[in-house]
């Protein structure tokens, strides 16, 4: 039930509820996610890609994360550079910038730089 109620929540653009007290430990709060995001993958127009949250050093530093922390996007929430939107789109306007890059092969190893990653990209 939570799964579904998570998942209407984000299509409608409703906004978020707490359910930290229905989610007793990491294994339910993965299985819970990955229940929404089935159901957000198919109301969404598909899997656009992913988001990395820990992306520098000092984030890592200072957040000191325990488990992989990454985020889906999806279709239906990739808009181009230059589009407009009105107020009324949105319940509570949040806009968080992402620049994209496609990766063209996997990248093997640990040690890269952004030089050293740039040709499979």
């Amino acid at each position: 039930m939570i799964v579904e109620d998570i998942a209407r929540q984000i299509v409608d653009k409703l906004p978020c509820v707490d359910i930290s007290s229905h989610i007793p430990d990491f294994g339910a709060a993965y299985a819970t996610q990955d229940g929404v995001i089935k159901i957000l993958t198919q109301e969404c127009g598909g899997l656009a890609g992913y988001k990395i949250a820990w992306n520098s050093p000092e984030q890592i530093a200072q957040f000191a994360p325990n488990a992989p922390a990454f985020g889906h996007l999806f279709v239906n929430h990739v808009y181009p550079s230059g589009i407009s939107f009105t107020a009324a789109d949105f319940a509570q306007l949040v806009v968080e910038p992402e620049i994209i890059a496609v990766i063209g092969s996997d990248i093997v190893g640990e040690d890269h730089s952004a030089d050293s990653v740039l040709p499979y990209i």
